[in-house]
């Protein structure tokens, strides 16, 4: 048809192409209705995902994060040995650990006595180190642990979806870490993409749109009735 176009008039050509562009828009619309087929993808999953656990606010320091664990105040302990410090689990510290926290400019160092590999030290936090602080000290004996910043979580790996009925689903997902901090890297040994949670489950609900979200960052007004 086209070619035969070619060789006739210029209003020919002009109703062909028409013809081409109406074609490309019906396929453009199969595509978004086949990606509103009552199913949420992964990509959508992933991204409001990630929203569903920053609700404190968008910035790493608001985010839903998984701590590290900083001894502080006047700190024993005997690098050789793996201690159980209560709710905040088996610490293994090296002085190294510490210098290198030290060297970031996050905390400051103060030895007092060193028997074999037994230290007694004094450790503080800098101000420049109180900005990954999230919690409130746990005292654990003498040692006082404060929860700091050692990674941020995200949506990392959706597993399975299920839908109950149209408008109502679940998503079945990995939480991995992100953003790691020194004090995650140096105290924890986080590494980016380590899982956090093998799996966690986001409810998801249809919108008035018809497109799914994760219930929990819905404008309830949305919600499809």
């Amino acid at each position: 048809e086209i070619l035969r176009c070619l060789v006739g008039s210029e209003m020919c050509i002009r109703d062909s192409m028409k013809a081409v562009n109406y074609l490309l828009m019906l396929a453009g619309f199969y595509l978004l209705v086949s990606c509103g087929d009552g199913k949420v993808s992964d990509r959508v999953i992933e991204d409001t995902g990630n929203a569903l656990l920053t609700l404190g606010g968008t910035t790493p320091d608001q985010a839903a994060y998984k701590a590290a664990y900083l001894p502080i105040g006047d700190v024993t302990f005997d690098e050789s040995a793996t201690i159980k410090y209560g709710s905040v689990g088996e610490r293994n510290l090296k002085m190294e650990q510490f210098l290198a926290l030290q060297e970031a400019g996050l905390i400051t160092v103060e030895q007092r006595e060193r028997v074999g590999a037994i230290y007694r030290i004094i450790v503080g936090l800098t101000p420049e180190g109180e900005k990954y602080l999230k919690g409130t000290p746990l005292k654990q004996g003498s040692v006082a642990f404060v929860a700091m910043r050692g990674a941020n979580e995200k949506v990392g790996k959706v597993i399975s979806k299920e839908y109950v009925g149209e408008n109502k689903g679940y998503a079945h997902y990995t939480v991995v870490l992100t953003n790691i901090t020194p004090f995650g890297k140096i105290l924890e040994n986080f590494k980016e993409g380590d899982i956090a949670i093998e799996n966690e489950t986001m409810e998801l609900i249809k919108d008035k749109e018809g497109k799914w979200k994760p219930y929990t960052v819905l404008d309830l007004s949305l919600i499809h009735i």
